[in-house]
């Protein structure tokens, strides 16, 4: 501690000295936390439909692959580049799942505590994997209109030393503010939205960041309550040995500035 020596009746006397205030350091406006928020949804909106986000997923496709195919002149390659584009519009559509209580293949996955069955909830997924991206994006719907949406980030898209949580939500932190924290989760309460991050790294090798609408996700909950859902109990032990491999799905391959362009709006 810094002293000051004070003269009082001949005898010294050693005094504090005040400390200067520190500054107070001020999180993110609301409005910047819309900003970023809305970076991170991109052209997606609460309230869509599966119809809506398609057409969305399709121009994205068709704008890709349009650019791919005008890049060659090459006809047999330009034939190559219209059946896979076919080939990942039948997939697209193919991953749209209802969860009307008939086991599925989410239900025992990085999401598998993200819906529940005959709720009127559904799901339709979607890889990620353009302009140096890796990640897979999950809509999930409630009675129709667009809720939630988890993005599964690959950690390999990080330098190693690199890929932690902690490392994971500062980054989100210097987008959204300081998070409420857990072990092994963080959660940010936005104006109309909420933000929840996952630590899934030991089965998964990835992180999980959930985006939901507020009032729609009180619904949701409100709706499961009343048919006496209990949460589902995580046991990823026996999910790493009784899960199967998903020959249809993509691999997650490394690509480092993926999340960096993510968190940035790019």
């Amino acid at each position: 501690m810094a002293l000051a020596v004070l003269v009082a009746g001949g005898v010294p006397m050693a005094v504090a000295k005040p400390k200067p205030k520190a500054a107070v350091k001020l999180g993110p406006s609301a409005e910047a936390q819309e900003k970023a928020l809305s970076d991170f949804l991109g052209p997606y909106k609460f309230g869509m439909t599966k119809d809506e986000v398609l057409a969305v997923l399709r121009a994205q496709l068709d704008a890709r692959y349009k650019a791919e195919s005008e890049a060659t002149q090459d006809v047999y390659r330009q034939d190559q580049i219209q059946a896979r584009k076919k080939l990942e519009l039948d997939r697209l559509g193919k991953s749209y799942t209802e969860f009307t209580g008939t086991k599925t293949g989410w239900d025992v996955s990085l999401i598998d505590e993200e819906f529940v069955h005959n709720n009127n909830e559904a799901l339709l997924e979607n890889w990620e994997n353009a302009g140096g991206k890796n990640q897979r994006r999950f809509f999930f719907f409630h009675n129709g209109k667009l809720y939630k949406m988890v993005l599964q980030i690959d950690a390999r898209q990080l330098e190693e030393a690199q890929r932690s949580f902690e490392f994971f939500v500062g980054l989100i932190e210097a987008r959204l503010g300081a998070a409420t924290k857990s072990s092994g989760a963080a959660a940010w309460k936005l104006r109309a939205a909420t933000v929840a991050a996952a630590d899934e790294l030991e089965f998964y090798n990835a992180f999980r960041l959930a985006f939901a609408d507020a009032a729609r996700q009180a619904d949701v909950v409100a709706a499961r309550v009343a048919m006496g859902v209990k949460p589902k109990e995580e046991n990823r032990l026996i999910k790493s040995i009784t899960a199967a491999d998903d020959d249809d799905g993509p691999s997650l391959d490394a690509g480092k500035d993926a999340v960096d362009k993510l968190l940035k709006g790019n």
